[in-house]
């Protein structure tokens, strides 16, 4: 098919690699096409979309004969997009989708970032100071993800919404989102004082986390609200001490306390941080929770 229109003119061979990258591509690697149909019917799926979209199948959506859409084809179809969706939603269906299409967006722009650099990313002694590697794990759609705007001397906070894919079997938020979910307030924290990905790229250097503490309070169930509130704990020369807590409403939730380093990717040392970010780390004010420095047991 791919070279019939090519043939014809009908579209260019890029054209047609970008309709199936940019297009059904991205969706594939979480949903065949029997469940983006599924989808596409609406809250009433796969039997909605077919009965009311069953009659345009005869036409040519493709040089094959379409098959007669007889009532026992229908229910067969049907009946399978139910067992595959399981006790799934329409809406949970959707939030996997598009968490996984943002994860694999993140991926392929983290890929194409770093080909030309492929040491960058980690050092020998800490991990990236960002989140989690999006492949591993599904972020929050742009829609679902917000920030407070910053003034300079304090740190913007951020928030999102705990996803169906992020809770355990014990029906609450799993313990390696919440290291997600603060990893992507570092990543605001580092866009805000001017360590955002145009500098990473060309500077060749970012902010890795060397050491963290994290205090788990109380649950964060599907559909709860975070907001992440960071603090400036204290700054030197090439390193950020940071503390973020976690809220659902005026319930906090959990707490974070990092060290981060200032890592030169080319030569994998620890260096100081350039003037224009360190007079902006010099404007925030800094505070330290009375829970910061607190040890285990």
């Amino acid at each position: 098919e791919a070279l019939y229109m090519v043939e014809q003119g009908e579209a260019t061979v890029e054209q047609i690699d970008r309709s199936i990258t940019d297009g059904p591509g991205l969706r594939w690697p979480f949903q065949g096409p029997m469940l983006t149909f599924h989808l596409a019917g609406g809250e009433g799926g796969m039997a909605h979309m077919l009965d009311h979209f069953g009659p345009s199948l005869k036409s040519p959506w493709t040089r094959l004969t379409a098959p007669e859409l007889s009532q026992q084809l229908r229910d067969d179809v049907v009946a399978g997009c139910d067992i595959e969706a399981g006790e799934r939603s329409i809406a949970d269906l959707v939030a996997h989708r598009d968490a996984g299409i943002i994860a694999l967006r993140r991926l392929t722009d983290q890929l194409a970032t770093s080909s030309a650099d492929s040491g960058a990313g980690q050092s020998a002694d800490g991990v990236s100071a960002s989140a989690a590697s999006p492949a591993a794990a599904p972020a929050p759609s742009s829609s679902a993800a917000t920030s407070t705007a910053a003034s300079a001397s304090t740190l913007g906070t951020y928030s999102t919404e705990v996803v169906p894919e992020w809770i355990d079997y014990n029906g609450h938020m799993s313990e390696a989102f919440y290291v997600l979910v603060f990893g992507f307030a570092t990543d605001q924290v580092m866009d805000q004082l001017g360590l955002d990905a145009a500098y990473r790229e060309s500077e060749k250097a970012s902010l890795y986390t060397v050491e963290s503490h994290i205090r788990y309070l109380d649950e964060a169930a599907l559909g709860d609200r975070l907001t992440v509130v960071p603090h400036l704990v204290s700054a030197g020369e090439k390193k950020l001490h940071l503390a973020y807590e976690m809220y659902v409403g005026d319930r906090l939730v959990s707490t974070e306390e990092i060290m981060a380093l200032h890592v030169d990717q080319t030569s994998d040392r620890v260096v100081p941080f350039p003037d224009i970010v360190a007079e902006r780390i010099a404007q925030i004010d800094a505070q330290r929770p009375d829970w910061v420095g607190r040890s285990i047991g």
